[in-house]
């Protein structure tokens, strides 16, 4: 059962100013698929949301997926998120990243969201 007494809670405020993304750099074969699994829960965000990217670790601007976004839920959610391995990469950096639209401007008061994210059961595993 989760509950949250031994998950990442992630609190926020004021992310016009803060938090942009938190991470983590895994070894990976290339061509080869994984999976990334976690449950989660967010609440409080009104603005934007929280979203699940996998990057190539070297080459930080090369996307290899990015999940729905982790948007404000009830109760635990969990999320999948299958991968590619492409050739020449051999570290893969998952990471929660604050999505904001295209109109967002750090000037206006109305991008002054806040909440929280809770993860839980993270697991990352090959897939045929």
């Amino acid at each position: 059962k989760l509950d949250g007494s031994f998950s990442l809670c992630i609190e926020l405020s004021d992310c016009r100013r803060g938090f942009w993304h938190i991470w983590q750099v895994i070894e990976v074969k290339e061509k080869e698929s994984y999976e990334v699994k976690l449950a989660y829960k967010a609440v409080g965000w009104s603005n934007n949301h929280i979203m699940l990217v996998v990057r190539d670790a070297a080459r930080g601007w090369f996307v290899l997926n990015r999940a729905e976004s982790l948007l404000p839920s009830e109760g635990w959610k969990i999320t999948v998120l299958r991968f590619k391995v492409p050739e020449g990469t051999h570290k893969v950096r998952i990471s929660f990243y604050q999505y904001l639209p295209k109109d967002y401007n750090p000037r206006e008061e109305k991008w002054s969201s806040s909440g929280a994210i809770w993860v839980d059961s993270v697991s990352l595993r090959r897939v045929k």
